[in-house]
């Protein structure tokens, strides 16, 4: 088994325009992702917006307000989930329902 990372990138604008019943309904849909995948699920989460990011880049001791990436897309959450291979691994972050954007996997180096 392998564990994997499955990182969702959203449009926080579009999220910023739907209101607190939306977020519910959303709420609602990741738990029953979670219940469903229970077995895989190691761990996951949400992030704050990234106006409220931080970065430090290439061992600058420094620290600069905002996120790393100037993509369309931010990096709003993540789940941590053990698979036997990439295509279980794909059919797992496949269920996530994420709304404006889409998911990336990317499996873990296993620690030495």
């Amino acid at each position: 088994m392998a564990e994997y990372a499955i990182l969702l990138y959203e449009d926080e604008a579009e999220w910023a325009r739907r209101g607190l019943e939306f977020l519910q309904q959303v709420s609602i849909e990741h738990k029953a992702f979670a219940g469903a995948n229970r077995a895989a699920l190691r761990c996951g989460g949400w992030f704050q917006p990234t106006s409220t990011a931080t970065s430090v880049r290439g061992g600058d001791s420094s620290a600069v307000p905002g996120s790393m990436s100037d993509a369309s897309l931010a990096l709003t959450g993540y789940y941590l989930i053990e698979a036997a291979d990439h295509a279980a691994a794909l059919a797992i972050a496949s269920q996530v329902p994420v709304k404006f954007g889409g998911v990336e996997i990317r499996q873990l180096v296993p620690a030495s």
